[in-house]
């Protein structure tokens, strides 16, 4: 994977988190997953490969950047009764933003990436280094 398909493979969940968030704030249900209908790993990311593709770099950064920024308001919009859960489930640890009923797991993002893709981006920027 290169550093671009990585970036765009990595959109939708933060767009998803945002999403999460803004419903909680509104007290709705968690909206459906935005990328496909499927719930199997690969099939959601040749979508995403797919519908990425032909976007250019700096398209993509620009998007990502959007869309974190779209993160940031609407932590800031979030009100001060928030609360944020720990859950722990054997040796994992996890993070829940909880307003009334609604909760939120906001660490699928950075867990997915940390588990999945940190290693493999550490790697590139050692061989950009290294060039």
């Amino acid at each position: 994977m290169v550093f671009q398909d990585l970036i765009a493979h990595l959109i939708p969940d933060n767009r998803r988190l945002v999403a999460n968030l803004q419903a909680i704030q509104r007290n709705e249900p968690e909206p459906p997953p935005p990328a496909s209908t499927s719930t199997n790993d690969d099939e959601i990311n040749a979508w995403i490969y797919e519908t990425n593709r032909r976007t250019s770099l700096s398209q993509i950064l620009d998007e990502s950047h959007q869309v974190f920024q779209h993160l940031f308001t609407v932590v800031k919009e979030l009100p001060d009764d928030v609360k944020i859960d720990t859950v722990h489930q054997g040796e994992h640890m996890y993070y829940l933003v909880c307003l009334g009923d609604q909760r939120v797991q906001p660490g699928y993002f950075f867990d997915h990436f940390h588990d999945d893709h940190e290693q493999d981006m550490r790697a590139w920027l050692t061989r950009i280094d290294n060039g």
